[in-house]
């Protein structure tokens, strides 16, 4: 897996320029879930995996495959954390309001992929 070198937000580039400008430059990343969270020392590692299908084997589970990862202090992955909870609550709200059945927690989801299928983390 190649990796690209990240650079903190106020150097130069692209995303400096961008924000010079008043606007953000970006990119989009789509991801089926995400894979193992790992805390070392004080930094938290979340994988973005993404649901491919395995061509050994006709009409089997999706396999997941890492295909990005976030890297992060601990006190914004808290805070982000909060976030997610927030905009979940928000969400089964609205589905209240619009009468639709709550959606099940991810745990209960039939299209859940057991821990054993994903990528082991390259450190602990």
């Amino acid at each position: 897996m190649a990796y690209r070198r990240l650079r903190p937000l106020g150097a130069s580039g692209k995303l400096a320029q961008g924000l010079q400008r008043g606007c953000l430059v970006s990119e989009q990343v789509f991801a089926d879930g995400i894979g193992p969270i790992v805390v070392v020392g004080g930094t938290v590692r979340i994988d973005f995996v993404t649901l491919v299908p395995d061509e050994s084997e006709a009409g089997s589970r999706p396999k997941p495959v890492v295909e990005h990862r976030l890297f992060m202090p601990i006190e914004a992955f808290q805070s982000t954390a909060r976030r997610f909870a927030e905009a979940a609550e928000a969400i089964a709200k609205h589905e209240q309001l619009q009468g639709k059945p709550a959606s099940p927690p991810a745990e209960q989801s039939s299209e859940r992929v057991p821990a054993s299928d994903l990528p082991k983390p390259p450190f602990p």
